[in-house]
């Protein structure tokens, strides 16, 4: 299922929905597939890829897809170790899937208003659940170590001006503040180096040397890991970028192993740290 597909697929059931309960029970089954599915995963990866490429030349970094037409867009969100968001609400219909990891979902009531915690939601990957409005929520990566990745799909105000409305967050911060549009590409690259082992093709190199071309010293590294495992003389092109990248402990040891897979006899590629 590529992009195209599951953007068809959503668009169906939005044009002949008899009604917003049963339209969003089928949009829960088609985003079931799609977190399962490695050649979607590709096509996310892929649009990111072109996103931050275009960041690069506007400044500007896009949802992977957004729909005017039919009013919905579609975004991958990556979450860090520990971490959670504020307490807030959405006033349109969502779709959420966890397409890496696990994640916590908090559900709100309000008691003589004060927010109180009423029930936890745990979720796997490969789990979804939509939100129909008024439910008050706020979610989290409760893993110590690892990063989580959740694919979203919102539904927007009919009219553009109501549309920074649709989600009102009811804690101190509002992560609409301040936008950072590079750390979002940043962001982007990590999740495309942390999907990239669902692919299972030979695409798999080349979009890894795209996630080089893009990164960060810590994302190059980790994406030159994932060369060298694939096809170290094909590798061996990025070997002084990489190196020229690094400092410290970490660049002598890389120098070190490059060394000896491009010396007198290769080795087991191991090489901690650098990061996602």
């Amino acid at each position: 299922m590529l992009i195209n597909s599951f953007v068809n697929l959503i668009n169906h059931e939005i044009i002949n929905k008899n009604s917003i309960e049963n339209m969003i029970t089928m949009l829960r089954k088609i985003t079931s597939r799609a977190v399962k599915n490695d050649e979607f995963i590709e096509s996310c990866i892929n649009k990111i890829l072109n996103n931050v490429e275009k960041y690069n030349k506007t400044s500007t970094y896009l949802p992977i897809y957004i729909d005017e037409n039919n009013k919905w867009r579609m975004n991958l969100f990556l979450w860090n170790p520990k971490s959670e968001n504020q307490p807030h609400l959405h006033n349109t219909w969502s779709v959420s899937g966890i397409v890496y990891n696990k994640m916590f979902i908090k559900i709100y009531k309000n008691d003589d208003h004060k927010l109180i915690v009423s029930h936890h939601i745990y979720a796997q990957e490969g789990d979804t659940g939509y939100l129909i409005p008024p439910c008050i929520h706020a979610l989290g990566n409760p893993d110590e170590n690892n990063y989580s990745i959740t694919l979203h799909i919102f539904s927007d105000s009919e009219q553009k001006n109501d549309r920074n409305g649709d989600t009102v967050w009811l804690g101190d911060n509002d992560p609409r503040d301040g936008i950072n549009h590079y750390a979002l590409s940043i962001r982007g690259l990590i999740i495309c180096n942390l999907l990239i082992d669902r692919i299972k093709n030979t695409s798999k190199f080349s979009i890894l040397e795209r996630i080089f071309k893009l990164g960060t010293p810590a994302i190059k590294l980790n994406s030159y890991k994932k060369m060298i495992n694939i096809d170290p003389m094909k590798s061996k092109k990025y070997r002084l970028e990489i190196e020229s990248s690094l400092d410290g402990e970490l660049k002598q040891k890389l120098i070190k192993i490059n060394n000896k897979i491009y010396g007198i006899y290769p080795i087991d590629f191991k090489l901690q740290g650098g990061g996602k």
